[in-house]
């Protein structure tokens, strides 16, 4: 038996498939042929039958399975437009018809139904005595619907052997054109996103051929002129380019990057549209703020943070563009919630009909935003060690990780994230490396993890310090280094390091204070509520605990009853608040959990209100975010339909704070 790593199957196919693709292939080629196919961690190690030679293993895929009998009608009419674009001659219905091998009447039925689904974007496909059929309307939605549909097929293995098979992928240019584009990223400090670095060598490559073939042409430039020669660099040998066609393919290029600097971002939109923009961003900020009773640590880096994604993300959706990967759909079911949210606000603010960002954008735009909520409610800590977050790329999951574990580790001074390749080529040195790729001695992390599992992580830190000598002394001289002259600091610390390492001394923890503490901040209400009086009855333990005054429950009233669509939090719970500057003395919550669900004016009913007085420090925000989190759980919500006692209900939101 011969044995190959699946990853180095092919020299193209890291072009296209992903570590999960990989499996996917690595399971079809093992029913196709003897093949036997084991996990070793991080490969795939196939074993072949000694008859069977290595370059013959892609074609099996090919010649085994019946594409065309496979394709669904989406398929095909996808395929078809994608035909009509890279024609380089005149061509018939009948030649048509025997590529996609369906009959005439299919292809007319199936150029209609294309016609109708594109009538808005003035898109059409027409026939001309001349030319045959060929695809008519405005250039740039052509080229948009043509990105989208290559997107459509790039992202699923089957589909891309459909290319193959039909010759639209040239192995040789695709390759090319990927080593361009690493010297591009490397020398522009650029970094695409994972699934773009994928599609645009085949993108581009299907592009490419369009413009020459003059099946397209562009006379004006798309967004502005985007002249950098860098990145221009990727498309030198390509001579029949105009300086539109050049400057569009540089634009696929840079609005593809995780993230873009000023420079960048000058080379492609107006001093209007950034100023647009600019307001529709602090508008947003102004509603986080609102709906979750909080003020952000610094407006200022929440804005830039926001700029330098949505920018990209804006464009990206003009172009037909769109990220794809896994780890947006388990972000999107964690924090469903505030992802929702997110999603209206944006509506509410101007991203709504075409202008509507696609749902995966929507995710990295609400991992900002939790981010930075995060951060506005961590306490500043002596920082005792550091660490570092290490993604596939450094993006806003990366980001928002880092922001979630600076809240869980109080002690440890994270760095910026970084991806893979930075990480592996720069050797610095950390105490603690966290690593969502399972990389070689690092501590694995995810971005949707459970209390169960984030306890785990923080017991694996725990053991980590307590089996290292040197960072258990550290730790111990934080509390006691104030009662030390400091020309003793290190004798005492060598003699605790020598003294941990022979006596293994017990952990130092310290504990975090939370807005929620007591079971008198839960309240069980058996009789009907009134909607007039409901805020009065919430808020009236906490008015007992002078917690907050008569002047802020009037400012609640005053905020809720306009507003209370938007003071929820979870599924049928409210959340009403106002400021802190309104009459809070002491950051309090109360928790009303109603035997009767409430009737609201919108005919919604809801089962718990959730009474806030927030501080200036925003001290209730963890607690928030974690009740937040929990509240999309079934078995959680069941909680307010079964609880028996407040102590069943203290005993399950102690757990929160």
């Amino acid at each position: 038996m011969k044995r190959f790593d699946l990853v180095s199957l092919i020299r193209f196919e890291n072009i296209f498939l992903n570590r999960k693709e990989y499996e996917n292939v690595a399971k079809e080629l093992s029913e196709i042929k003897n093949i036997q196919i084991k996990n070793s961690g991080e490969s795939f190690v196939i074993s072949l039958p000694e008859n069977l030679a290595l370059e013959d293993l892609w074609n099996i895929p090919v010649e085994k399975i019946d594409l065309m009998a496979k394709m669904t009608i989406q398929e095909r009419q996808s395929l078809l437009i994608i035909l009509i674009l890279l024609k380089d001659d005149f061509l018939s219905l009948q030649e048509i018809a025997d590529s996609l091998q369906v009959s005439k009447n299919t292809v007319l039925n199936d150029i209609n139904k294309i016609n109708n689904n594109f009538i808005d974007q003035g898109v059409s496909i027409q026939y001309d005595k001349m030319a045959g059929y060929f695809l008519n309307g405005n250039p740039f939605f052509s080229l948009r619907i043509l990105n989208q549909l290559i997107i459509y097929f790039i992202e699923n293995y089957y589909r891309t052997l459909i290319l193959i098979k039909f010759n639209f992928i040239d192995h040789d240019d695709a390759f090319l054109i990927t080593e361009r584009i690493n010297n591009a990223e490397n020398n522009r400090q650029i970094q695409l996103t994972d699934n773009l670095r994928r599609v645009l060598p085949i993108s581009l490559g299907i592009i490419l051929k369009i413009f020459e073939n003059e099946n397209i042409k562009l006379d004006q430039n798309i967004l502005l002129s985007a002249s950098d020669h860098e990145l221009m660099g990727v498309f030198w040998s390509y001579r029949y380019l105009n300086q539109f066609e050049l400057s569009y393919l540089t634009s696929l290029l840079l609005v593809s990057s995780n993230m873009l600097n000023d420079k960048d971002i000058d080379l492609l939109v107006t001093h209007q549209f950034k100023d647009n923009l600019e307001e529709k961003i602090f508008k947003l900020i102004d509603q986080i703020e609102n709906r979750f009773a909080l003020k952000f640590t610094s407006r200022t880096k929440i804005f830039d943070q926001l700029a330098q994604h949505m920018i990209p993300a804006i464009l990206r959706n003009k172009l037909g563009l769109s990220i794809k990967e896994d780890i947006v759909e388990d972000f999107i079911k964690e924090y469903k919630p505030l992802f929702i949210t997110l999603d209206e606000e944006l509506n509410n603010i101007g991203f709504s009909g075409e202008d509507k960002l696609p749902r995966e954008e929507v995710a990295y735009i609400t991992m900002i935003i939790l981010s930075q909520m995060i951060e506005s409610s961590v306490t500043q800590t002596k920082k005792l060690f550091n660490g570092i977050v290490v993604c596939q790329s450094g993006t806003s999951v990366s980001r928002l990780l880092t922001k979630r574990l600076k809240n869980t580790f109080d002690y440890i001074e994270f760095k910026e994230p970084t991806s893979a390749r930075k990480f592996q080529a720069e050797n610095e040195q950390y105490d603690f490396v966290f690593s969502t790729m399972g990389l070689p001695n690092t501590i694995p992390i995810q971005l949707t993890m459970s209390m169960d599992e984030e306890k785990q992580l923080v017991e694996r830190v725990e053991q980590s310090i307590s089996n290292d000598p040197n960072k258990q002394a550290v730790k111990i001289m934080s509390y006691i280094s104030s009662y030390i002259s400091s020309s003793e600091h290190s004798e005492v610390f060598k003699q605790l390091e020598e003294q941990i390492a022979l006596d293994n001394v017990k952990k130092i923890e310290s504990e975090k204070d939370s807005i929620y503490h007591s079971k008198e901040q839960v309240t069980i209400i058996e009789e009907n509520s009134e909607w007039e009086l409901l805020i009065d009855q919430s808020f009236e333990p906490m008015k007992q605990r002078n917690t907050v005054n008569s002047a802020y429950i009037e400012a609640v009233k005053a905020h809720f009853y306009e507003n209370f669509e938007y003071q929820i939090i979870g599924q049928s719970v409210l959340l009403p608040h106002a400021r802190p500057e309104d009459g809070v003395i002491d950051a309090d919550v109360q928790v009303n959990i109603l035997r009767n669900p409430i009737k609201a004016p919108n005919d919604q009913y809801y089962k718990a209100v959730v009474a806030l007085a927030p501080d200036e420090e925003n001290s209730h925000l963890d607690f928030l975010l974690q009740l937040n989190q929990q509240l999309k759980d079934e078995r959680f919500l069941s909680i307010f339909d079964e609880a028996d006692s407040v102590d069943r209900i203290d005993e399950i939101l102690r757990i929160l704070g």
